[in-house]
């Protein structure tokens, strides 16, 4: 006896598992294959003849596949909350089905107003259901601020001479006074000039700056070296 089941219904993206039973026996399928099982993920009629060598016996099998939910559109954000909108529009798509987000909502449609990963369970129509998510991810538009005055007066307040901004990765400053010797180097973006050089406080006075820098590109590679060129006033 060969029974492969009643005709079956799936949901798209789901296999099924046809077993022709009858160990030790020949098996011709309908799709070629000579094994006793095969999987199956696409619709058609799936039928096949096994002979043990002295009877035959065949069986057919109709399996359809419904619709599984789509993808999102869009699953990655890039945005500067805060300073852009204060929110993003992540639409989970097919209209209809039924939604359930981990922020707890329940909507095709949520604003997310934090960065992170958005996961949400779509069952459809057609009782279908699959997992998706979408991340917003912090970019800000690539700046960089550079001060025209500071004042090293260890108060605790405009101490050191440091450029700073959004998206750099690579800084390399130095300064120089008017004659043009080098009184600061440095390439840490976290390391700005004391108002000093060799261990003595500078006079007031203005102070060139010459800055080569880096942004992090939207894609996370490093865009070009630009350069830029200024003077710094030191007031106490």
């Amino acid at each position: 006896m060969v029974q492969l089941g009643p005709d079956t219904t799936l949901c798209q993206g789901r296999a099924l598992l046809l077993d022709a039973g009858n160990p030790g026996t020949n098996y011709t399928w309908s799709n070629g294959s000579t094994a006793r099982t095969i999987s199956v993920t696409q619709p058609g009629t799936y039928s096949v003849q096994v002979d043990n060598g002295h009877c035959q016996r065949m069986d057919a099998v109709v399996v359809n596949f419904n619709p599984s939910p789509a993808q999102m559109a869009a699953r990655q954000f890039h945005t500067c909350l805060g300073e852009d909108e204060q929110f993003v529009r992540i639409d989970a798509g097919n209209p209809g089905s039924d939604f359930e987000w981990n922020t707890g909502e329940h909507s095709q449609v949520i604003l997310a107003g934090a960065y992170g990963w958005y996961v949400v369970d779509v069952i459809n129509q057609f009782d279908c259901a699959a997992r998706d998510s979408a991340q917003v991810i912090e970019y800000c538009p690539s700046a960089i601020f550079i001060p025209n005055t500071f004042t090293p007066n260890s108060d605790g307040t405009n101490d050191i001479f440091i450029p700073v901004g959004k998206n750099i990765v690579k800084m390399h400053l130095w300064v120089f006074d008017r004659w043009g010797n080098q009184l600061f180097e440095s390439d840490n973006p976290t390391m700005g000039w004391d108002g000093t050089y060799g261990g003595e406080v500078v006079k007031n006075d203005m102070y060139v700056w010459r800055l080569a820098y880096q942004f992090e590109e939207k894609d996370g590679t490093i865009g070009m070296e630009q350069e830029q060129m200024g003077h710094i006033q030191v007031l106490r």
